[in-house]
């Protein structure tokens, strides 16, 4: 019970830190999706990046969102 109760408090936390610096929301978009990135990155060994296509970078993909019809 108490791992359960750790691992809502920390992320609460962090939200709440984040806000309270001044961290905008753009921000911590933009790191997740940096971070996510880099992750897959370092999971695949260089063979399975051969061919591949380059993740694009935060601002390329937030561009390709905004241009994309709903």
């Amino acid at each position: 019970m108490r791992n359960v109760s750790r691992m809502i408090t920390l992320p609460a936390a962090l939200v709440i830190i984040s806000s309270l610096c001044g961290c905008s929301a753009e921000h911590v978009k933009q790191g997740i999706y940096e971070g996510i990135k880099t992750r897959n990155e370092l999971q695949s060994s260089p063979q399975e990046r051969i061919g591949k296509p380059e993740q694009p970078s935060y601002s390329d993909y937030k561009r390709q969102r905004e241009e994309q019809p709903r």
